[in-house]
């Protein structure tokens, strides 16, 4: 008889994570991201991602940035993309629209933020995605985050 018929196969998923992503979302350390395919203005874009479950991009840290940048250089259908971060409230003082926290890790351009009624944040082509304040009507790319409910066996 055949040796390999003979044989037991054991795979294990030890180690191996799943994710839960809406389709059309990308899955990154415990997150899903949707690069909007249209240009909307800041408010419509968190609209537009609330509808999906989501909320504009919340950057928490020089990993998920550096994710996102490396993601927009390849994508590259627009030059300015919205993120979830604004001043609108007060000036000077940027929070989170999806938890009104305060922004712990800032990825800005130099000179950036220089406000003049600039309260939205965008990470910008022109300063190769370092983030600038803009003004929040104008139509642009967007990119949505929602937690992933991944998982991981072993």
């Amino acid at each position: 008889m055949n040796s390999f018929f003979g044989s037991l196969v054991v795979i294990t998923l030890a180690g191996c994570r799943a994710t839960n992503c809406p389709d059309n979302f990308l899955a990154f350390h415990g997150s899903c991201y949707l690069f909007g395919d249209t240009k909307l203005s800041f408010y419509e874009a968190e609209h537009y991602c609330n509808q999906h479950g989501a909320h504009l991009v919340h950057v928490n840290s020089a990993i998920e940035d550096d994710f996102l940048k490396e993601h927009l250089r390849r994508l590259k259908p627009f030059d300015v993309w919205w993120m979830g971060l604004t001043d609108e409230v007060a000036e000077g003082h940027y929070v989170w629209t999806d938890d009104n926290t305060p922004a712990q890790y800032t990825g800005w351009h130099p000179g950036q933020p220089d406000g003049g009624g600039e309260d939205c944040v965008v990470f910008s082509t022109s300063w190769d995605f370092q983030w600038g304040d803009y003004g929040c009507t104008h139509t642009e790319g967007f990119i949505c985050e929602t937690e992933s409910g991944e998982e991981v066996f072993g």
